[in-house]
C-alpha cells in the first residue's frame, strides 16, 4: 500500500494547488514542482523546512528534555538511567513512570510502569524514563513561527492505544494564549519551522511539555474526530514552494 494518510492528503492537495506531485516510491516519498519549476521533496511530513540537527534534537527524547530544561520551559522529571539502580531509584521516588525509547515516534513501545518488578527486563541502554503526569493532552502545530492548529488527544483506554484515540480540533478563539506563545518559542529554540508541541494540562490548570515533534502527522488536522478541519497540507506545501522559489532567485 502506498504510504500513509498524511502522504495521500499531501499528494491530493499538491495536485489541487497545481504543484504537479509525483509519487517516487511506495513508502512515502513525494516530489512537487513549484510554479517556477523548482523541485521540492517531502517524505510523509518531513521537509527541508527543518534541518537535520533540529530533527535529531527532538527525535532524541533525552536531548529534548535537556534543552527544555536549559530554557526553563515547564518540563517533566526524567531519568536517562546508567544503571538499573538509577532506574529503580527514579521509580521509587515517583511510583508511577512512563518508559519510552530514547529514539522513538508516537506512542510506539511506550510503557507505563506501576510495579518495581517491571523494571527488571528493561534494556536501560535504549530508554528514557519520565514521571507519569495525569492530565489533558493538547497539540499545538507551528508553521513558520505561528500556531496554525490546536487539538486535544482523548484516550478511552491505554495511553498507547491508537484504536481508542480521539482528536478534538479547537477553534482558534479558544486556544490557550500562554501555551500558544510557548509553542512558538519552543519551535524557535529548536530551530523548527514546522513542528508540533504537545502539552499535558493538569486539573489545576498548570501544564508541562510532553514532547516536541519535527514531522507530525497531518491527517488528524484534516479529519479530526470533531471540531474544525484545518488545511495543514495546503499551508505546508505553499510554505515549501515559497522556500524553493526564494532559493532559486
Amino acid at each position: 500500500m502506498f504510504a500513509t494518510e498524511s502522504t495521500d492528503i499531501l499528494y491530493a492537495r499538491a495536485d489541487e494547488l497545481g504543484l504537479k506531485p509525483s509519487k517516487l516510491n511506495e513508502y512515502g516519498l513525494l516530489e512537487i514542482t513549484t510554479y517556477s519549476g523548482a523541485k521540492q521533496y517531502i517524505f510523509h511530513s518531513k521537509t527541508a523546512l527543518n534541518s537535520q540537527l533540529s530533527s535529531y534534537l527532538v527525535s532524541n527524547k533525552h536531548t529534548t528534555r535537556q534543552i527544555l530544561e536549559q530554557h526553563n520551559f515547564p518540563n517533566i522529571p526524567y531519568c536517562l538511567p546508567k544503571t538499573q539502580r538509577d532506574l529503580r531509584d527514579f521509580f521509587i521516588k515517583h511510583q508511577l513512570v512512563v518508559v519510552k525509547p530514547t529514539y522513538g515516534h508516537g506512542s510506539h513501545d511506550v510503557r507505563m510502569i506501576d510495579d518495581v518488578a517491571q523494571l527488571d527486563n528493561l534494556d536501560i541502554t535504549t530508554i528514557v524514563a519520565e514521571k507519569f503526569i495525569e492530565g489533558q493532552e493538547e497539540r499545538y502545530l507551528v508553521l513558520n513561527g505561528q500556531v496554525i492548529a490546536v487539538h486535544q488527544k482523548l484516550y478511552d483506554g491505554p495511553i498507547n492505544s491508537a484504536e481508542t484515540l480521539r482528536r478534538v480540533s479547537l477553534k482558534s478563539n479558544t486556544w490557550h494564549s500562554e501555551r500558544t506563545r510557548m509553542a512558538v518559542q519552543i519551535a524557535q529554540v529548536f530551530r523548527l519551522r514546522f513542528a508540533a508541541v504537545d502539552f499535558i494540562v493538569m486539573s489545576d490548570g498548570t501544564f508541562v511539555v510532553l514532547e516536541v515533534n519535527s514531522a507530525p502527522g497531518i491527517a488528524w488536522f484534516h479529519t479530526p474526530t470533531s471540531g474544525p478541519s484545518v488545511d495543514v497540507a495546503g499551508m505546508l506545501l505553499l510554505a515549501m514552494a515559497k522556500e524553493a522559489e526564494v532559493a532559486n532567485l
